[in-house]
């Protein structure tokens, strides 16, 4: 792969290297695994994530991780998918809300977490919509 068709590398403990090109086309090592990848996302170095251009989060390093399985539910297609240093924040169309948090890799439980119309970050902090008001959610 030449240098300058590659958009993002990330490494996991086994020291494989995932390779991201410009044309969103990932690679573990030097296998093709799959295309149409917007960014990938290191939630540490057991559980990288890639985030494909129609919103589908998956687990690309930790194939049997439980909550790589939870963030991916089947393949979904996600309204809206924001990743920062607190983890991955997954909005659905059903205004449900999914997330891997990146301090423990754990999910939060947001079983009270529905209804939600948008999500949004403002510098660090993570914001929902819901009903027509704003609340912080992480902070």
């Amino acid at each position: 792969m030449n240098i300058g068709s590659i958009k993002q590398i990330e490494r996991d403990r086994d020291n494989n290297i995932y390779f991201l090109s410009k044309a969103g086309r990932l690679y573990l090592n030097d296998k093709f695994l799959f295309d149409n990848v917007k960014y990938l996302f290191a939630v540490d170095s057991y559980n990288i994530y890639a985030v494909t251009k129609d919103k589908i989060i998956r687990n690309v390093s930790n194939q049997f991780s439980r909550m790589g399985k939870y963030i991916n539910n089947d393949d979904y297609n996600y309204k809206k998918i924001i990743t920062n240093d607190m983890g991955i924040f997954a909005l659905s169309f059903d205004g449900s809300m999914r997330c891997v948090l990146a301090f423990n890799g754990d999910g939060i439980d947001v079983e009270s977490l529905y209804d939600i119309d948008d999500i949004y970050q403002v510098n660090n902090s993570l914001y929902l919509r819901k009903n027509g008001s704003t609340n912080i959610l992480v902070k």
